[in-house]
């Protein structure tokens, strides 16, 4: 994921949360070429210079990523340990390649395990990791209580012995 050079630091999740892309016209191309000096190259700035800009949301207007399709899977699923930590590597690590992220282990949950360890890794997205997890639990404890409710429903006799 090529973001630019002043950006590459910066994790998908807060990319989409911070950053809004936007396509230009030529009158605004125009201008921003205007702006650089002629030894810019474009190309290490922006890969899609010449169609998007990138702007920052105003302070407090940030937005929340919000998680289409399949859950991140549970931290603690030994079946799907490898998808947790790729999951997790895309969304909260900078990463350019694929190789960014995996880095010099030979599976995604080792890198992860690495990665969360980082003392570099700020609190906030530390906090969204597990909330992500927390997220998950509470939808099993949701699961859970919908199919004791059943059980009880057909046997009254369930719901006495609490």
């Amino acid at each position: 994921m090529y973001r630019g050079k002043q950006l590459e630091n910066i994790c998908l999740y807060d990319y989409v949360s911070i950053i809004h892309k936007i396509k230009i016209n030529e009158k605004e191309l125009d201008k921003l070429k205007k702006k650089c000096d002629e030894n810019c190259d474009h190309n290490t700035i922006y890969s899609q210079y010449s169609t998007h800009i990138q702007i920052r949301w105003y302070h407090k207007n940030e937005r929340i990523p919000i998680l289409h399709g399949k859950n991140i899977p549970s931290k603690n699923n030994l079946k799907s340990k490898e998808h947790y930590g790729l999951y997790v590597l895309l969304l909260f690590k900078p990463w350019t390649t694929a190789d960014d992220l995996i880095t010099k282990y030979n599976f995604w949950y080792k890198a992860c395990n690495a990665f969360l360890q980082n003392s570099n890794l700020s609190t906030w997205l530390q906090f969204i990791i597990k909330n992500i997890e927390l997220l998950y639990r509470c939808s099993e404890e949701t699961m859970l209580d919908r199919h004791l409710r059943q059980l009880a429903y057909k046997d009254p006799e369930i719901a006495k012995i609490q």
